[in-house]
């Protein structure tokens, strides 16, 4: 039988890990895009307003109550605006690029 890794050993592998992915490019994007967001406040408010709308939006779903026409609508043009802001839709690219590589890198720490 193989030695037991350490505690140790485990945050070890794991601050690699953390290093690689910090190096990766998918990262780098990420991060790039993320800190131009903190910079971009009409991207941020497009961005709060869609979602906290999104959110209002399922706990009705779940709640049963029905969806207005009007909140549709309200939604309808909350992904416009978001649609039309160039750095939001980099950061759905760059998300999903990111996330991409988590789900790959789960995948492989993950024991079967």
């Amino acid at each position: 039988m193989p030695d037991t890794p350490t505690t140790q050993a485990v945050l070890d592998a794991a601050a690699q890990l953390g290093q690689l992915l910090a190096a990766h490019p998918a990262y780098a994007a990420f991060s790039d895009v993320m800190a131009r967001l903190e910079k971009d406040t009409d991207a941020q408010r497009v961005l709060t307003d869609l979602r906290r709308h999104q959110q209002a939006t399922a706990e009705k779903e779940r709640a049963g109550q029905p969806i207005e026409v009007s909140d549709k609508h309200k939604l309808r043009d909350l992904q416009a605006a978001a649609a039309g802001n160039a750095l939001l839709r980099e950061m759905q690219t760059v998300e999903m690029d990111y996330v991409d590589l988590m789900r790959q890198v789960d995948a492989k720490i993950t024991p079967k």
